[in-house]
């Protein structure tokens, strides 16, 4: 039996609608990265694509330690006044392997995409794309919320990729996307679609009452680079808009009532580089009026490279807001001052009502943690809740 967490402090009661939130992934302890890395090796050499340990359930050393180290990372999450948890996506290789792990046919897609820094460095990563007929072997993110609800009471997400995540590949190949495995994309595309729907209502079954989408297409459609790309492949900024949009709400389409589903609006997280900048300003008018999440995290922690407060005109009535302005790419910690100015410069915008506070992105999109060693990171997670205190106030438990 799973052993549940127990505290007896004012910040272990939650607020809601949420005001301090972590993205999702937190940095592994050197021992388990160790052991996850040894067991991704091997999964490697044995030709197996996915994350180790949703790939091989032979090796309990690791699902144990993984076990230990989520109760207490959740324990310090809720300790450190974080209204919503996470289980530090510790079980995944990549954030995205609550649906890669989930799905053969799936393969590694040859096209490139190129990571960058302020600097000018650059670093390769490869997206995956589909290379046979999609079949569904599993629900790893069933298991993670089952897991979570086992051991605390307190409010966790379970993060999905978005379904306009693979718009990205789409957008890169043009009618050659999913070629030979389906008759066109749009049958191919719709089939991802139908799969991760199954696999978002099989963890709400399992207790997750917040389901996040990370990582839509929608920052590549505001980025020159990205665009060029795309319209050699034969797209357009405006047909991939449309084509996001139906996707990221076909996913929402008969989710029960009392399940809060919100947007990560990631520009890419690999270290200190990312892979799309520029201001939303373009698509955030429709973005904000026709998606119906009831939440969007948009990354704001490099105002110079992702523009200003001023597209927050555009939110609709109700929904929230939640300003990333906690870098996860530098170990400088913010100060609770500079994050309460930026607060109220967005408020002159939305109401406050409608904001939060949360990190820009994760803080371990990949098992390859960012530049931040764990206890910088918790002392940037306190920061967030203590200035969500400042703001919004505490509720009492």
């Amino acid at each position: 039996m799973s052993p549940t967490i127990e505290l007896d402090r004012a910040k272990s009661a939650s607020r809601w609608p949420p005001r301090a939130e972590v993205v999702g992934s937190l940095v592994r302890s050197p021992g388990f990265r160790e052991a996850v890395d040894r067991q991704f090796a091997q999964a490697k050499a044995e030709c197996r694509v996915g994350s180790a340990q949703e790939q091989d359930s032979s090796s309990p050393d690791v699902t144990t330690l993984a076990d230990e180290y989520i109760v207490e990372v959740v324990r310090r999450q809720i300790a450190t006044g974080l209204d919503v948890v996470t289980d530090g996506e510790f079980r995944r290789y990549s954030f995205d392997s609550s649906l890669w792990d989930a799905v053969e046919g799936f393969g590694t897609d040859p096209m490139p995409l190129v990571f960058k820094n302020g600097a000018g460095e650059e670093a390769v990563w490869h997206a995956n794309i589909i290379e046979g007929r999609l079949r569904r072997t599993g629900n790893p993110a069933a298991r993670d919320a089952t897991f979570l609800a086992s051991i605390t009471d307190h409010p966790f997400k379970i993060t999905f990729p978005a379904g306009s995540y693979e718009v990205l590949s789409f957008g890169m190949h043009g009618d050659d996307y999913a070629k030979g495995a389906y008759a066109d994309p749009d049958e191919a595309l719709n089939h991802v679609i139908s799969i991760e729907k199954e696999l978002v209502e099989g963890a709400i079954d399992a207790g997750a009452r917040y389901v996040q989408f990370d990582y839509p297409v929608y920052p590549h459609l505001v980025d020159p680079l990205w665009l060029d790309a795309y319209e050699v492949a034969g797209q357009t900024r405006g047909g991939l808009l449309d084509r996001a949009i139906s996707m990221d709400n076909a996913v929402l389409e008969g989710l029960p009532e009392g399940v809060r589903t919100a947007m990560h609006i990631c520009r890419g997280n690999l270290g200190d580089k990312w892979l799309a900048e520029g201001s939303l300003e373009p698509i955030a008018e429709r973005m904000f009026a026709e998606l119906r999440h009831d939440a969007f995290l948009l990354e704001w922690d490099a105002p110079a490279r992702q523009g200003g407060f001023g597209l927050l005109r555009y939110a609709r009535k109700g929904v929230m807001i939640v300003l990333g302005l906690v870098s996860t790419k530098s170990s400088d910690v913010e100060s609770e001052d500079s994050l309460l100015r930026r607060i109220e410069e967005a408020s002159q915008y939305i109401s406050i009502d409608q904001l939060a506070l949360s990190s820009q992105c994760g803080f371990s999109s990949s098992a390859v943690d960012n530049e931040i060693d764990e206890d910088t990171q918790w002392r940037k997670l306190e920061v967030i809740a203590n200035v969500a205190d400042r703001v919004w106030g505490r509720a009492q438990a």
